[in-house]
């Protein structure tokens, strides 16, 4: 991907290695949002100041807001950035996101004030692990991924649901591949016995 004079957004950024990456490839802007007020990571967006002022990027930006503080008329973006993050957006609707209407009412709306957030022809970049997996059928901890709270997570297929109703066409699958594997783990099946990860890329319906 491209980023050269892309606006991009990067929310739950932590400490920003993800937001540092466009910035150096050249973005026009990007700015990383982090809600430190509510505890999410105290000290990240001060440590990522401290990188961004060290490499002189300045076309990176740092606040510490939500996604739904953010309002179309401050900019829109070309890329938006959700990784490990969509089930941090509301941690409690996201476990019955599959069985109940309302938790499926509360994400759609923030899609639907996310699509306002990204500019014509942006996609947004949606990365997780996916709701079922192996290992917790056993009671014990995936080898790969073994602080994963599995009940906190959904399969793609929700948030491809869920996407599409708030205006979204989903563009592209893939699963995570594992080293040493390689392609041969990069598929559900695979990741079923590892960390179920996966990475999502939308677009914005007209």
């Amino acid at each position: 991907m491209l980023f050269g004079g892309k606006r991009i957004l990067d929310v739950g950024c932590g400490a920003g290695k993800y937001s540092l990456w466009p910035a150096i490839l050249g973005a026009e802007a990007v700015l990383a949002i982090e809600p430190e007020a509510a505890g999410a990571s105290c000290g990240n967006l001060d440590q990522l100041r401290q990188t961004a002022d060290a490499l002189d990027l300045r076309n990176l930006n740092m606040m510490p807001a939500f996604l739904e503080d953010l309002r179309a008329e401050d900019g829109r973006f070309d890329v938006v950035m959700l990784w490990n993050v969509i089930n941090h957006l509301d941690e409690n609707a996201v476990q019955v996101l599959h069985e109940n209407e309302a938790a499926r009412a509360r994400f759609v709306g923030i899609f639907r004030h996310l699509k306002t957030l990204v500019a014509k022809d942006g996609i947004v970049i949606v990365a997780d692990a996916a709701r079922h997996n192996f290992w917790p059928l056993l009671g014990l901890r995936s080898p790969v991924a073994p602080r994963v709270n599995w009940r906190k997570h959904q399969a793609p297929s929700v948030w491809r649901a869920l996407m599409a109703e708030a205006g979204f066409g989903q563009q592209s699958l893939r699963w995570t591949p594992v080293w040493p594997f390689g392609r041969y783990s990069g598929n559900p099946i695979f990741q079923y016995f590892a960390g179920s990860h996966f990475t999502q890329t939308f677009v914005a319906n007209e």
